[in-house]
């Protein structure tokens, strides 16, 4: 008999699934209700293997530049890594010639120089930098003033 409530058991665990919960009826409405099970402990900390974050830092802010002048952003992070960086005018993300992809010279230092469009939107607008070297990654958010 022992046997058979074991057995008994052991099917409604499985019948529920992964038996992180038993369907049970609540004694004075008769409406099924979930009853959580007790949780273990877990048996091992996995720690994180994932690599520390590439340091990406604005040396140069751009400021405020006046339309149709030129914009110069500085940055510094780790020799070699490749850098993007992605101005966000109202209108989209530029394209303007300086803004291409770069990686850092001997000294981690990556600059950027481009021309604000003569018809941009005045006011502050999002740049984003992303470096990446190997498995390192960081990234840097600052803005500038068009006026």
């Amino acid at each position: 008999m022992r046997g058979a409530l074991l057995a008994l058991a052991l099917f409604v665990i499985a019948a529920c699934g992964d038996g992180s919960s038993l369907g049970l009826v609540g004694p004075s409405t008769g409406i099924a209700t979930q009853e959580p099970l007790a949780t273990e402990e877990p048996l091992a900390t996995v720690e994180s293997s994932a690599p520390p974050d590439l340091a990406v830092t604005v040396t140069k802010e751009a400021g405020t530049v006046t339309r149709g002048s030129a914009a110069t952003l500085v940055i510094q992070t780790a020799k070699k890594a490749g850098c993007r960086i992605v101005v966000q005018y109202a209108s989209g993300s530029s394209t303007a010639k300086g803004l291409a992809d770069k990686t850092a010279d001997s000294s981690g230092t990556v600059t950027w120089k481009w021309t604000v469009g003569r018809n941009t939107h005045k006011g502050e607008v999002p740049i984003v930098i992303s470096c990446s070297l190997g498995d390192q990654s960081g990234n840097v958010e600052t803005s500038f003033t068009v006026k």
